[in-house]
């Protein structure tokens, strides 16, 4: 773990002038952290951009076929596009997997709400 001290040499240094938003928000999470579960977990911890409710296209790969979930609810930045599913959905799209291990399908596509039911 990097100090303060240098964290703050390389931001003012401008080695990593990319990602001094991010460096200055783990500077503020590790002397402030109260703030650890509540704001620090709207930012993308890639870039450091707002993470944002939206949904995304889920696909595994069977090897023998391909499954899709499209309209899955995850958090999305709004800057690089990372995503993030909660545990929940996790748990429903790892169904949807193992069904369609089980059925030997080569293409099972269905949408979100179809599968959460």
């Amino acid at each position: 773990m990097w100090t303060e001290a240098e964290l703050r040499h390389c931001i003012d240094s401008g080695r990593i002038e990319w990602r001094k938003h991010v460096l200055e928000r783990m500077m503020e999470r590790e002397t402030r952290p109260e703030i650890e579960e509540t704001a620090m977990s709207h930012f993308c911890p890639m870039c450091g951009g707002a993470r944002i409710q939206g949904s995304t296209t889920f696909t595994a790969d069977l090897g023998f076929g391909v499954v899709v979930v499209r309209h899955v609810p995850a958090l999305v930045c709004d800057q690089c596009g990372e995503e993030w599913l909660d545990d929940a959905v996790a748990e429903v799209l790892e169904g949807a997997v193992a069904e369609a291990r089980l059925k030997h399908s080569l293409v099972e596509v269905t949408e979100w709400p179809d599968r959460a039911a």
